[in-house]
């Protein structure tokens, strides 16, 4: 057993997208993601059948509207993210993470937290890292390639169940 694990990257954009795109693909946001891409390609189908019925020149709203639903996810929010990336003060930063069986630290940005596992509401670990979220809605990303071997991020996944309060595995 490893007494203490250290994970340790930049936050780029990039790393920013990656944990966005995790947490888009679990518990309640993967269903709303669901929801758009389907209310998007349904608004897109019936715009065009009533396009073919009734004429192009009343359907344009559905159409754009639907494409609006079905992009949302996959091409206007990561526009969005990379637009605002540039004006948060945590951009390019270095976070050191620091995990231990009754403890969890994190130090970067200008600011040092130490919790204890049953501080965050959910931990998910993905294939590409882990999703801490200290309440429903925000979440803290670490990318699997910030340890230093598979080993570490696999002894963290076995902290994280035995302590967090739910821990959900989508590897």
């Amino acid at each position: 057993m490893i007494p203490e694990v250290t994970a340790s990257f930049r936050f780029t954009v990039t790393e920013l997208l990656t944990g966005m795109r995790a947490h888009y693909r679990t518990g309640i946001a993967r269903w709303t993601r669901i929801l758009f891409m389907v209310g998007g390609t349904l608004m897109i189908f019936a715009g065009i059948i009533t396009g073919l019925k009734f004429g192009m020149s009343r359907v344009w709203f559905m159409l754009f509207f639907g494409s609006f639903l079905l992009l949302q996810f996959t091409v206007i929010q990561p526009i969005i993210l990379r637009m605002q990336f540039r004006r948060r003060p945590d951009r390019d930063a270095e976070f050191i993470w620091q995990f231990a069986p009754e403890q969890i630290i994190s130090d970067g940005a200008g600011f040092k937290t130490e919790l204890t596992w049953k501080a965050f509401a959910k931990v998910v670990q993905t294939p590409n890292g882990f999703l801490f979220y200290p309440n429903s809605r925000v979440f803290q990303w670490v990318p699997k390639h910030a340890f230093r071997s598979d080993a570490e991020f696999q002894q963290v996944a076995d902290w994280a169940r035995e302590k967090a309060r739910v821990f959900k595995s989508e590897v």
